[in-house]
């Protein structure tokens, strides 16, 4: 009975072990997955920011007033 025992609580414990593997696994992801929504958007923001100066750029040698 005393093996069943130990054999049940090395059991427990190595479930409790792959749940918290588990869980600090997909903290890790959410965090890689997090920081690379911000780059995206950091990337979209460059982009945007470049768009608005190249309509700057066209509407001063164009002389396009009614462009944005």
């Amino acid at each position: 009975m005393t093996s069943i025992y130990k054999v049940n609580k090395e059991i427990k414990q190595n479930i409790q072990c792959m749940n918290s593997l588990n869980f600090k696994l997909g903290q890790y992801y959410a965090e890689k997955d997090f920081a690379m929504v911000q780059e995206t958007i950091a990337d979209i923001e460059d982009q945007l920011s470049q768009f608005k100066h190249d309509i700057e750029w066209l509407k001063s040698r164009n002389g396009i007033e009614q462009l944005g």
